[in-house]
């Protein structure tokens, strides 16, 4: 390959690339044979000049998850399994018997801060969330159904590997972490069963 850009004009992105369709092997000059290649977007790609010289090309959701249908927020102090009730819902302004309750969606980002560094890739818009709705088979939202979902803090705890300890950091800017949930959005994400595992459990 001699060179490839990535352009976005009119806000489409697209993928050019220059070929020489010939390999040199043993004196010989082989022609390559035709192929198709696809490619799946990502949230960063990559341009390389005839020198090698790599540089990162970004490119960005058109418009917010938020910009359509009503929403409502969700604080959350403590990482957990949280759950949302009937009552609930009607204290949020959501009236649950007119409700799809497979249309429910929950979308976060998880705990934390954000990296100060611009380099490091996230999210550009709220991610949709895996949730369990109990009693959502029938079609109906009832008294006795609920949301359950997992939630993290706004502050975090990771293993430092070469200290061997465990590592608190406070979020400087919230106390809260802030979850959404919609039911404007069609058919929603849900918790999928998975299989046990068959390896022997390790006891310390």
């Amino acid at each position: 390959m001699k060179t490839m850009a990535i352009v976005k004009p009119t806000f489409k992105l697209l993928m050019l690339a220059l070929l020489l369709p010939l390999i040199s092997e043993a004196s010989m000059q082989k022609q390559i044979q035709p192929f198709k290649e696809k490619v799946r977007p990502d949230s960063m790609l990559y341009h390389f000049d005839t020198f090698g010289h790599q540089t990162v090309i970004r490119y960005y959701t058109s418009n917010s998850v938020l910009s359509t249908g009503k929403w409502y927020k969700i604080g959350v102090k403590n990482t957990g399994i949280f759950k949302i009730t009937y009552s609930d819902l009607v204290n949020m302004g959501i009236n649950p018997s007119t409700i799809n309750p497979h249309n429910i969606r929950i979308y976060g980002n998880g705990g934390g801060m954000l990296s100060e560094s611009n380099e490091i890739p996230r999210p550009d818009d709220l991610m949709e969330n895996a949730i369990k709705v109990v009693g959502e088979e029938d079609g109906s939202f009832d008294e006795n159904d609920y949301i359950l979902f997992y939630g993290q803090s706004p502050n975090t705890w990771t293993y430092n590997t070469q200290s061997q300890l465990f590592e608190h950091t406070k979020h400087l800017y919230s106390d809260e972490n802030y979850y959404f949930l919609t039911v404007d959005l069609g058919i929603g994400k849900r918790i999928v069963n998975q299989n046990s595992g068959t390896l022997t459990p390790i006891l310390l």
